[in-house]
């Protein structure tokens, strides 16, 4: 399941138009992640983020659509679709925010994570470094209806294309 919503994420990004300015960006996190109540549960998160251009404004900030797709080393994987917002900041900081319904896949059915749709919402703070690419640091909450949810913490890289 994993691989497929990798290879998703890869096809999306042949079907987005040829950049003449930053069309999207791909971006690759990796961290760790804490569960409500049993933090053995925890553990190293990897995260494929792709967004496709600005389909509009929210203020100053730019929203465009995302895929995302994130694998925890329990066996724990999510893929969603939703929109992200960035917020340009002087001196090359930015901020970031998204949300993203999606599908859940609990590696450990007694940690009491519900399987199915759960939505995942971030928020960054990150600069750029140049050349179409910035560092972020994120904080990332997926949950559904159950109240048992999963945090995690990310270190990104973003390169715009």
């Amino acid at each position: 399941m994993v691989l497929r919503a990798f290879a998703v994420i890869a096809a999306a990004a042949l079907l987005l138009p040829a950049p003449h300015a930053q069309a999207g960006e791909v971006i690759v996190g990796a961290g760790h992640s804490f569960h409500r109540g049993d933090p053995s549960d925890g553990g190293m998160v990897v995260s494929l983020e792709l967004r496709g251009p600005v389909v509009g404004q929210l203020g100053q900030g730019r929203i465009m659509p995302m895929m995302v797709a994130d694998v925890h080393r329990l066996g724990d994987s999510f893929f969603g679709m939703g929109v992200a917002v960035r917020w340009d900041m002087e001196a090359g900081w930015f901020l970031d925010a998204g949300v993203a319904p999606g599908a859940y896949r609990d590696g450990m059915a007694a940690r009491g994570i519900a399987r199915g749709v759960q939505v995942r919402s971030h928020l960054s703070m990150g600069w750029d470094i140049g050349q179409r690419q910035a560092l972020s640091v994120a904080v990332v909450h997926t949950s559904g209806n159950s109240g048992a949810g999963m945090q995690t913490v990310l270190m990104r890289w973003h390169q715009g294309f």
